[in-house]
């Protein structure tokens, strides 16, 4: 489809290109996060001193969440997964904070009960346990309860770990944002994707820019891609999808660049510790389909004719009219620049970029205003 708006092919093919570079980023920090086991050390650090007593304490609460069963699965003992769900946690801490092994008969089914058990118990910090002591009179003074005390509590639980968990993404981000753009220099320098070489091919190649838009309106569309967008998006610690496997499948048949980018697909947690056989082939394979992923972006982006490599007949002409005509600095200016133009771009992530492709896509849908019922019989 084309448009009576050119300008806009050429904005949705540089950000379609754009994408695909992310989607490499994107895949990349992935697997240097797993590797790393970052998310599983920010996460355990959390844990332990949110939970510490005192310095001298043989216990910590958050320990006994880490190891058990529901939160630990293969994650070697005192070691954080790399995500916990919200529900699994507040289960666990309720369970670990209200069971008697020793008494198991005996159970805390209401606010007055648990505040009496938040007053004396020595497994929180004073402020944690003041917090929920306010969580729990609040539960009590509900007037209304569709559920049980327990269980309105436990929300309250859950909604306390994800708004900790936003706050461990701000330190994550703060790592993993530099990080990046390291990533995505070192693609784009491989590759040689200038910006200012590609907004200029398209420009004096419409068929090609047309041929480009196109493909990226059908890949808004495109419920593969729209799942992997929504996997990258998933970066809380708190999140219970941590695998993102990738397959080279599309949802249709005309969906071409479809086929070469990795779908995520929502899968168990992943486990971190490498000292399990079966965590190792966990991140074996996450590292594998992270690799296709990259593979698949790469692939879409080497199906078409766009001077992307530092071999390719328009870059080797380029650089050939410039030397002889004595401007190989201005070249190499030029180059530069649009390499770090490409590089901060990629560096914004396949989430930010497909936000923008979806709405130049649908700005370019409405194609012209149509004439006026006056200017058509004229």
């Amino acid at each position: 489809m084309s448009t009576t708006f050119p300008i806009l092919d050429l904005i949705l093919g540089m950000v379609f290109i754009y994408f695909l570079l992310s989607v490499m980023m994107n895949s990349a920090l992935e697997i240097f996060l797993s590797i790393s086991k970052m998310r599983a050390s920010i996460l355990q650090e959390w844990l332990v001193q949110t939970f510490k007593t005192n310095e001298t304490a043989i216990t910590n609460l958050g320990k006994d969440i880490m190891n058990h069963s529901s939160i630990a699965g293969l994650t070697a003992k005192d070691k954080s997964p790399s995500y916990i769900s919200a529900s699994n946690f507040a289960y666990v801490l309720i369970e670990k904070l209200t069971v008697d092994l020793k008494n198991p008969q005996q159970l805390v089914t209401n606010m007055s009960q648990m505040i009496n058990l938040l007053s004396t118990t020595s497994l929180l910090p004073p402020d944690i346990a003041s917090t929920f002591i306010t969580y729990a009179n609040e539960v009590k003074q509900t007037p209304i309860k569709a559920k049980s005390e327990i269980e309105l509590f436990r929300e309250k639980i859950e909604d306390w770990f994800d708004q900790s968990m936003q706050r461990l993404t701000g330190n994550l981000k703060r790592i993993t944002l530099p990080l990046g753009y390291v990533i995505s220099a070192i693609i784009v320098g491989a590759l040689n994707i200038d910006s200012i070489q590609l907004a200029n091919y398209l420009y004096q190649n419409p068929t090609v820019t047309t041929q480009l838009a196109n493909q990226a309106e059908l890949e808004t569309k495109s419920q593969a891609v729209i799942n992997q967008v929504a996997q990258f998006k998933k970066d809380l610690p708190a999140q219970p999808v941590a695998n993102y496997v990738g397959k080279m499948i599309g949802d249709s048949a005309t969906d071409s660049t479809s086929k070469k980018l990795a779908v995520a697909k929502d899968t168990t947690v992943l486990r971190d510790s490498a000292s399990n056989a079966g965590e190792v082939a966990t991140l074996d394979s996450l590292v594998r389909d992270q690799l296709n992923a990259i593979k698949g972006a790469k692939s879409a982006l080497g199906a078409t004719s766009l001077p992307i490599g530092w071999k390719t007949a328009a870059e080797n002409k380029n650089r050939s009219d410039m030397n002889d005509g004595g401007k190989i600095g201005w070249y190499w200016l030029l180059k530069i620049l649009g390499l770090i133009l490409t590089t901060l771009a990629a560096g914004m992530g396949a989430p930010f970029w497909f936000d923008v492709m979806n709405k130049i896509a649908n700005l370019r849908g409405t194609g012209g205003k149509p004439d006026t019922a006056a200017a058509t019989r004229e």
